[in-house]
């Protein structure tokens, strides 16, 4: 952790400290982890944010669940180019949590996930072209970011593809 605290390897140790207290290699400690990956945030290590977001949007160990924070997190995240803290704030958005709720705000920031290679970004993108959440109704669009998220490999992308192909 000394380590991390001085932002030895760019602050990449967070990171390796963060997962070892989550449990790969210790008990599970996510208060410790969540102060390793804090610190890998602001030395702007994007997947650190997008890793303390979802340990405080989910409440890992007994660490409080803070929506507000998440939010924050991932914002910092998506704004570094992460495609996981994109996807994951468009998710925060879309169940208005930590934030106003807004399909408009959510649609493009899995619209930025899926630019990045997010294969979550571009299959819920397809699900808003689908029914018209925050964008205009598009099946011709939602077909694309099916098929973008069957390419990186997630089979609902594929399945959805072929429903609605049909």
């Amino acid at each position: 952790m000394d380590e991390c605290r001085k932002g030895a390897n760019r602050g990449y140790s967070c990171i390796a400290a963060g997962e070892w207290y989550s449990g790969l290699g210790s008990d599970l400690n996510y208060h410790m982890a969540l102060n390793a990956y804090r610190i890998g945030c602001r030395h702007n290590l994007a997947e650190a944010c997008d890793l303390a977001g979802i340990i405080v949007k989910e409440g890992k160990g007994k660490v409080d669940v803070d929506n507000f924070s998440a939010v924050r997190f991932f914002t910092k995240s998506c704004d570094l180019d992460f495609d996981k803290g994109c996807a994951n704030l468009a998710i925060m958005y879309h169940r208005g949590k930590g934030i106003i709720q807004s399909n408009i705000e959510s649609a493009k920031y899995d619209q930025k996930a899926c630019d990045l290679g997010s294969e979550t970004g571009c299959y819920n993108l397809g699900v808003s072209y689908q029914n018209g959440y925050g964008v205009q109704k598009n099946n011709v669009k939602a077909l694309r970011y099916y098929r973008k998220a069957c390419d990186l490999e997630l089979q609902d992308g594929c399945d959805n593809y072929s429903k609605l192909k049909r």
